[in-house]
């Protein structure tokens, strides 16, 4: 491995150091992103419609238990203005937004937006830990150092929507994945993909995007990279048990196949992308989106460009040079988040931050291999004398970055009340 990234991931891996500089550093970045997730919870002046049915959605949980759930899919489709909206069969954020109400005897969306800040304080812990065993451990801290600040992550956290959650799941199935490639005959581990899966196909149609892509990108490591039909057949077990759970779920919790495949319906085909909203304010063409992410995160964009730029780099360059021993989260991170912004940006009516929610840690993760790529190839030109010098500018860049992203962040979103965060909404207060 090359000097300065072998010196480095020594360092990082020195796990039996409890005063470390690396967890010491760690618990500082993680402290950052609770704060800034926390700072503006309680300056939310206005609730969404989104917001409000996910609340009435929980309220009717709370108060008639499960058998309620199968009168909430009745109203929905009894009225077709709620089409619109997010439909009951997004059950896993609106169970744990109810069991967030008992907790707290709150009953609005205050319980839900506290489910958001939990999911977005996991995706943080998650992005640094993806990193740190499947990248490099600096790429995980850097990576984590741009999601405490992501713009699109600080507006999820403090709204009652799944779109956190989403988030959440997305990185633990990304995990999860990673594991089982890294450690194909782990049984549990295909089990725990079924059990997150299920939780991500009852969440929102983003989760089951993300579930479909890991689930794709792991089938095809196992068929072509492992050459093992066995293990393929185990994922694609896994696969097959999540859809029939939730299927199964649907239908017990709505009374009925019919009524449940129609408010699935009814959601995809009357909500996501298709209304008058999104033609007004979320769409345009295809390069917009890439503008729109330059002008709430500059740096996480090009760093990110630049971390994807070395997916056709030889595995001993990556080994020797950035101390990167597996391709597989390099891939992985690369495919979900291409996915994702050709959704947001192909899509129609879907140029918003919120759906590219699922793969914020996935991006964030490529920005802080973009850093990393800087800092190797810089100090493996320079003198070793330069080398303080030169990480400590990277570092203070990043905390720059950091305070500019939050600060955006505040401006644009909080201190205007925004919304869905969406193209047209955001250009708008930042082209003034």
């Amino acid at each position: 491995m090359g000097g300065f990234a072998k010196r480095m991931s020594m360092a990082m891996s020195d796990r039996g150091t409890v005063n470390s500089p690396r967890l010491l550093l760690l618990v500082a970045i993680i402290g950052g992103g609770v704060a800034l997730r926390t700072a503006d919870m309680s300056d939310v002046v206005t609730r969404t419609p989104d917001e409000r049915v996910y609340t009435h959605y929980a309220v009717a949980v709370v108060d008639g238990g499960l058998p309620a759930v199968r009168r909430v899919f009745a109203d929905y489709l009894r009225d077709p203005s709620s089409w619109i909206y997010p439909g009951p069969t997004r059950l896993t954020h609106v169970f744990l937004f109810a069991a967030m109400m008992r907790i707290t005897d709150l009953r609005d969306s205050r319980a839900g937006a506290m489910v958001s800040w939990a999911a977005g304080f996991g995706s943080l812990l998650l992005t640094a830990w993806i990193g740190y065993r499947f990248f490099n451990p600096w790429v995980g801290l850097i990576g984590a150092t741009f999601m405490a600040s992501c713009f699109g992550e600080l507006g999820c956290v403090r709204r009652a929507w799944g779109d956190s959650t989403a988030s959440c799941l997305s990185l633990a199935l990304i995990l999860i994945a990673l594991e089982i490639r890294r450690t194909p005959k782990r049984t549990w581990l295909y089990a725990l993909l079924f059990a997150v899966g299920a939780a991500a196909l009852l969440n929102k149609e983003t989760a089951i995007l993300a579930y479909a892509l890991c689930g794709f990108w792991l089938s095809a490591v196992m068929a072509v990279e492992k050459r093992s039909w066995p293990l393929f057949g185990r994922v694609a077990a896994a696969g097959i048990a999540s859809i029939l759970a939730a299927i199964i779920i649907w239908y017990v919790l709505a009374g009925g196949g019919a009524i449940a495949w129609n408010s699935f319906h009814q959601v995809n085909s009357s909500g996501l992308g298709s209304d008058a909203w999104g033609q007004e304010y979320a769409s345009g063409p295809w390069f917009q989106f890439i503008y729109f992410l330059w002008l709430v995160g500059p740096v996480t964009l090009v760093m990110a460009l630049l971390g994807v730029s070395i997916v056709g780099s030889s595995d001993s360059w990556l080994r020797e040079t950035l101390g990167i021993s597996d391709r597989g989260g390099l891939s992985l991170a690369i495919f979900v988040t291409l996915t994702f912004i050709g959704v947001a940006a192909f899509g129609p009516n879907l140029q918003y931050l919120r759906v590219m929610a699922p793969a914020n840690g996935a991006y964030c993760l490529l920005a802080g291999l973009g850093v990393w790529l800087i800092l190797v190839l810089a100090r493996r030109s320079m003198p070793d004398a330069y080398h303080p010098i030169l990480t400590l500018c990277v570092a203070v860049a990043l905390a720059l970055s950091t305070v500019g992203d939050y600060r955006r962040f505040n401006e644009v979103v909080v201190q205007t009340d925004m919304q869905d965060m969406s193209v047209k909404d955001v250009r708008d207060v930042l082209e003034r």
